[in-house]
């Protein structure tokens, strides 16, 4: 059997192995089927090529992508092709962000001579600037938004903790009810058989009690004397004196009672705190556009044009000012109480709705209504408003129409200047070749290649420019004064004594200003306090 034994190793040691039972484990090496390298026949698990490191022109490719185009540098840069360390890819990343920043703002404010280099220049400006713009009303839209979440947050929070509070007080409540009950049903189970004693003794006390006293009753009241007695005094007491005086006070109390107390008191509190509420000025309609600064009366000021209706309290809380053109409300009326709605035939109401409004409206409170010859309106019930107030007016003048032209007695004085106003048209601003913004300066924001315009050139095609603060385009069609840096005004900035940059500024707000005019180009004609101007053509 010796001999027998066979002589390959390989077959030496599956014997070896399956004698075993099967608990022994040959290495794949040691195997039949693998060759004298060790591999398997036919497999192609280690015959696999291995990934190239990136080279050096592959390297440079990527540095290079990364600083002109980022996005797509940043793909090579972090594939595993290029085994860098993180901390390497990630600082190659932020250095070359850095110099791709600077290389676009060196393309975008660089100066050149060739019209198509900056004609694409403004356009990548401008849309950056209005891109910036559009962010930022996003970022505060979503600012805004966050605070009122919070504070809905909050109020939530304080509602649910009163609602748990309040439920946790009726449960205790509920619970002191119920011992309550319970006490009393115990009470009342301890008493039964008490109560059940004693009517049985009851009853009979009160069967003999009827007995007692219907015996005794014949006895006292067979005397003639003293049934008598009673009866001759009570009854002439009782009939002839209180007839006349009952008959007679009640007859005179109740006819004068009616005559004097209840006019007064019950008809003027309730309608006062109900129904006779001025509409709130902040309802009130004005016109404004999203670029402007200013909201007036009509939707055409100024040549304005596409203006979006919206109320007063609106306007006023976007830092909105009045314009001073078409009379708009002041913003401080808003915080005045008694605030009435002024029509065109000199009658005050408490609404612009009222069936007898006529023409625009106006606002101003109470007392200055009636200071300025103001009636109220008797539809809308604005004089029983005027006389809760305490006001007093005569209302048959405001119904006849004969007081409102007794009132207008004093009339401004009427003012011709010696020199006219330069059109505010003429004001000459910058604006690149196929820039989307009007400016103050040639170089508001790196712009490059603007030239000189008049403004009213500019206000249909080109943007008001908030950075640099060039005439407002409301301006264009109004009489402004010309205000140097040394806040004199002048007609026109070609003034012999005119300072630094102008501004355009108009008549009504250079006097609430409290501004002088120039003397040497005739400003100051225009400046005095309680006058018109008769406007001169230049």
């Amino acid at each position: 059997m010796h001999n027998d034994f066979p002589s390959d190793p390989g077959v030496k040691l599956q014997l070896f192995a399956r004698r075993h039972g099967g608990d022994y484990v040959m290495r794949s090496e040691r195997r039949g089927q693998y060759g004298a390298s060790g591999s398997p026949e036919g497999s192609n698990h280690h015959n696999k090529k291995k990934k190239k490191r990136a080279g050096a022109l592959y390297i440079l490719l990527a540095v290079l992508l990364s600083v002109v185009l980022w996005p797509i540098g940043m793909i090579l840069l972090w594939r595993r092709k290029l085994r860098w360390k993180v901390t390497t890819k990630l600082l190659a990343s932020i250095v070359c962000l850095a110099l791709c920043a600077a290389m676009c703002i060196f393309a975008l404010t660089y100066q050149t001579s060739n019209p198509d280099i900056t004609r694409a220049q403004d356009s990548v400006n401008d849309f950056l600037d209005n891109a910036s713009v559009h962010i930022g009303d996003f970022y505060q839209d979503i600012c805004d938004r966050a605070v009122v979440a919070y504070h809905t947050a909050l109020d939530l929070n304080d509602a649910l903790a009163r609602a748990s509070l309040k439920s946790a007080v009726d449960g205790l409540d509920l619970a002191v009810k119920g011992a309550d009950s319970l006490n009393r049903l115990i009470g009342k189970t301890e008493d039964v058989p008490v109560a059940s004693d004693a009517p049985t003794e009851a009853p009979v006390e009160a069967t003999d009690a009827p007995e007692a006293a219907e015996t005794p009753v014949p006895t006292p009241t067979w005397p003639p004397e003293e049934t008598d007695a009673p009866e001759e005094t009570a009854v002439p007491d009782a009939t002839d004196a209180p007839v006349e005086p009952l008959a007679e006070e009640p007859t005179e109390a109740p006819t004068e009672a009616p005559t004097e107390q209840p006019t007064p008191e019950p008809t003027a509190t309730p309608v006062v705190s109900t129904d006779l509420k001025p509409k709130p000025a902040a309802e009130a309609v004005v016109y404004y556009n999203a670029g402007g600064k200013k909201y007036h009366m009509a939707e055409t000021c100024r040549g304005m044009k596409s203006a979006n209706p919206g109320t007063l309290g609106a306007a006023v809380s976007e830092n909105y000012q009045k314009c001073d053109s078409c009379n708009s409300p002041d913003p401080s009326i808003l915080e005045q109480a008694d605030v009435v709605w002024l029509d065109e035939n000199n009658l005050f109401h408490l609404t612009d709705e009222c069936v007898n409004f006529t023409g625009k409206w106006s606002l101003a409170t109470l007392d200055d209504a009636l200071t300025n010859g103001y009636y109220p309106c008797t539809t809308c019930k604005a004089g029983l408003y005027m006389a809760v107030r305490g006001q007093t007016a005569d209302t048959q003048t405001a119904e006849t129409g004969a007081a409102p032209a007794e009132t207008v007695e004093p009339s401004p004085e009427v003012i011709t200047p010696d020199f006219a106003l330069k059109p505010a048209g003429d004001a000459l601003v910058y604006h690149s070749p196929n820039g989307g913004w009007y400016h103050s300066i040639d170089n508001c924001k790196g712009m490059s290649g603007a030239s000189q315009y008049p403004l009213s050139e500019c206000v249909d095609h080109y943007k008001w420019c908030r950075r640099c603060e060039p005439p407002e385009p409301e301006l264009v069609n109004e009489k402004c004064l010309w205000q140097d840096e040394n806040s004199l005004c002048h007609t026109t900035d070609e003034c012999p004594n005119f300072i630094g940059k102008y501004k355009l500024i108009p008549r009504d707000d250079a006097l609430d200003a409290g501004l002088s005019g120039c003397l040497l180009c005739g400003a100051n004609r225009y400046l005095i306090p309680n006058t018109t101007i008769n406007y001169i053509a230049e």
